[in-house]
């Protein structure tokens, strides 16, 4: 995929505002399949990896014979090949598909198969979710190299939508074993408190001794409250009796003496403009800010696939370059001088993000809530921004654009 490929898609994004308003995963996936049928009259299957099998959960176009959900892949099949390879596949050839076993009844041509990763995936960090497989539709010509481009960020929309169903689905079962462990425990303590206590009421009754029977009173107020307790577990946090921690907001932490900072830099207006909000915002001056740009290790792989440069070069030139433009950025701002770190490096960004602001202890982070690459990307893989406040640990303060961006305001 090039490089400027997101950047020139087309302005209508219709499908990525019908999916982000869609309630389930299913209803947004089969919305992701209709699209494929509508835009290029190309029949579209979905397939997820479901222990040892690769199964059929999703399937739009005119078939002869209606695939079945739940259909497995063939084990021969050249859908196989392409989950276990990672690599999405454009079918120009007949002869690319001569000698693999078929999945379906008919003999239906596949013009392209597509793995689903999850932007984290994209990365390694995990394994495929399934494929997108794209059969031949009105007409048997092979797909250009554009509208192979458009299927693979279709692609990468579909595999977003299955990390965020497993994710959910992972944190209800967590969400579920936590409830099942609280009445659990609830229980065990119940009948011990009323145990306890039956016997406490007892004693107090049948004691003459005033200091014994003073005791036995005690306990029976302690078990009282504890079973106060146990009746407020289910509610909120103010309404369990607990003493709550004094509340503090993110600017008010960061603009205390001593504090810091890090600021999320990609040199864009948004950036710019969330920068100088922010520090219109804090209380006073933070006594330490770290200006982190980080290279997407994601472009430098479509560098090195774009043959580019090698990979040591394309990586010397970008550091070089991104050093540069973050001194000059800081400049600009006024910023340069004491107590502030500029520092560039390269990975995944909210990843580097999180291990920057650990390894130098600052107080909060800054970041715009649009960054450099637009409005479709953001919609197609989730901002930076939003992976920080979903994954970070740490308070942060998210800027988002405004509708005029002044170039004279400055910070200074």
């Amino acid at each position: 995929m090039s490089v400027d490929f997101l950047k020139n898609l087309p302005q209508d994004n219709s499908l990525f505002e019908e999916v982000l308003a869609l309630l389930t995963s299913s209803q947004a996936i089969h919305r992701c399949l209709e699209h494929i049928w509508q835009r290029f009259h190309l029949r579209a299957r979905l397939f997820l990896r479901e222990g040892e099998n690769l199964v059929m959960r999703a399937c739009v176009g005119n078939y002869q014979r209606c695939p079945e959900i739940g259909l497995q892949v063939h084990p021969d099949s050249i859908v196989w090949e392409v989950f276990r390879s990672g690599m999405a596949f454009n079918f120009t050839e007949p002869a690319d598909l001569v000698g693999k076993s078929h999945t379906l009844p008919e003999p239906v041509p596949i013009k392209a198969i597509i793995p689903l990763k999850s932007a984290a995936l994209r990365h390694d960090l995990g394994q495929t979710l399934g494929v997108l497989v794209v059969d031949a539709g009105d007409s048997s010509e092979p797909i250009s190299q554009k509208d192979f481009q458009y299927l693979e960020v279709v692609g990468l929309l579909l595999g977003e939508i299955l990390e965020r169903s497993l994710i959910m689905e992972k944190m209800d079962a967590i969400q579920r074993e936590k409830e099942s462990m609280s009445q659990e425990v609830s229980h065990i303590f119940r009948n011990r408190f009323t145990a306890i206590g039956g016997a406490a009421r007892r004693l107090e009754k049948a004691l003459a001794d005033p200091l014994l029977k003073r005791w036995a009173h005690i306990i029976v107020e302690e078990v009282a409250r504890g079973e106060h307790v146990l009746n407020m577990w289910k509610k909120s946090p103010e309404k369990r009796g607990f003493p709550m921690a004094k509340e503090t907001t993110p600017e008010k932490q960061a603009g205390r003496k001593g504090s810091s900072v890090l600021i999320g830099v990609d040199f864009s207006d948004s950036c710019r403009l969330a920068l100088r909000r922010a520090m219109r915002l804090l209380p006073q001056q933070p006594e330490r800010i770290v200006a982190l740009h980080v290279i997407d290790s994601d472009f430098i792989e479509q560098c090195i696939r774009h043959r580019l440069g090698a990979e040591n070069q394309i990586k010397r030139e970008l550091f070089l370059n991104a050093k540069r433009d973050l001194q000059k950025f800081l400049q600009e701002e006024g910023m340069l001088g004491n107590g502030v770190q500029a520092i560039v490096t390269q990975g995944v960004p909210f990843v580097e993000i999180n291990k920057q602001a650990i390894e130098h202890q600052v107080d909060m982070i800054i970041v715009g809530s649009c960054g450099k690459t637009g409005d479709m990307e953001t919609i197609f893989f989730g901002s930076t921004a939003e992976k920080v406040l979903r994954f970070i640990a740490r308070p942060v303060l998210c800027v988002p654009p405004d509708v005029e961006f002044d170039k004279s305001a400055s910070p200074k």
